[in-house]
């Protein structure tokens, strides 16, 4: 029997649910990060081509960025948002030591490099 699954962008009112489900599964879920209502809107704005695994990227990568705090639209990074001139900042000033200490097996200095060489990209950073 053909199932039919419409795409995310079809299921805007599921996005929020997925986004906490997400959080909710980290790690470290029990240090839950909150959701801002301005996250959530902005998660509600974006098509994701990607569909839910896209989601679950940016909610991922939110979450290290947020650190302990609350996950606000900057911590939100949107695959086709990722071009050099709107790649993320990744200077001295990010949260770096969250990221070591939530994962815990991460180098602070090699993070930055990777994260510069790469324009902000996650995928190419993890890589290199």
């Amino acid at each position: 029997f053909p199932v039919r699954v419409p795409s995310l962008r079809e299921r805007k009112d599921d996005i929020a649910a997925l986004a906490e489900h997400f959080l909710a599964r980290l790690p470290d879920g029990d240090r839950h990060v909150p959701l801002s209502p301005e996250a959530i809107e902005a998660l509600l704005g974006h098509e994701y081509p990607g569909n839910v695994r896209e989601l679950r990227n940016i909610v991922e990568r939110a979450a290290i960025m947020a650190g302990n705090g609350v996950l606000r639209p900057e911590h939100l990074a949107f695959e086709e948002a990722r071009t050099a001139e709107h790649a993320p900042h990744f200077g001295a000033d990010t949260n770096i030591a969250s990221l070591v200490m939530r994962r815990g097996r991460l180098d602070r200095e090699k993070v930055l490099q990777a994260l510069t060489h790469a324009n902000g990209h996650r995928r190419r950073a993890c890589s290199a």
